[in-house]
């Protein structure tokens, strides 16, 4: 996910209907292109299914073949991707998810101005699982959820939340966050080469790749 040059947010809003959201099979997911590579891609991922994930393809940096570890509470899950699906940004995993009740689906539509949250680990601010409340707005022409539940980096993979009674129900993984250009300026590198320097700000938008089409 793209990192959005803005403040963090000031709170940490938890669902209405849940109290604790670190009991969520919502955990870190990391990423390398090869076992031995040094570098890794940090992210999110969430449990779907008995021993299905999902996350972003950009967290698995569009590949079938990343090695992949999911940190879960007491151990770590060892993953491989079954699915990739790079024109939705969506990647579903296969690894194993015993003792862990996976998020139910939404089970009726989402009613417009909503209360939704976003749930996943921000990275660039904080290590803890993080919540992020809004509102569902539209779907867009592409068929994904814009949600007004602000999303930062490392959240992609996370789950989109609605509050179903006293029931949590997932609807999308988070993407992206849509971003406004704030500054643009013309610099000048070491090798006196000229480039615009572009500086960007979180509109506040959160792209939803739907759970259910």
């Amino acid at each position: 996910m793209s990192t959005a040059q803005a403040e963090a947010p000031n709170s940490y809003r938890t669902p209405s209907c849940f109290t604790d959201i670190s009991q969520l099979p919502i955990y870190n997911l990391t990423v390398k292109l090869r076992k031995t590579s040094e570098l890794e891609i940090n992210s999110s991922v969430v449990l779907i299914g008995k021993d299905l994930w999902r996350t972003t393809a950009h967290s698995v940096g569009y590949r079938m073949d990343p090695y992949i570890t999911i940190i879960a509470p007491h151990k770590t899950i060892v993953a491989k991707v079954m699915l990739l699906d790079i024109t939705k940004d969506v990647a579903y995993l296969s690894g194993d998810s015993t003792g862990l009740t996976p998020i139910p689906a939404l089970s009726t539509p989402l009613e417009q101005s909503e209360s939704v949250w976003n749930i996943g680990y921000p990275g660039l601010f904080d290590q803890r699982l993080t919540s992020t409340e809004g509102m569902f707005a539209r779907v867009d022409k592409d068929r994904r959820i814009i949600v007004s539940a602000i999303a930062w980096g490392g959240m992609s993979g996370g789950a989109s939340l609605r509050c179903n009674g006293d029931t949590l129900e997932i609807f999308g993984t988070i993407t992206h966050t849509k971003r406004m250009i704030l500054s643009e300026r013309l610099r000048t590198n070491k090798q006196g080469k000229a480039h615009i320097h572009t500086t960007y700000m979180n509109s506040g938008y959160s792209i939803i790749a739907p759970l259910i089409e």
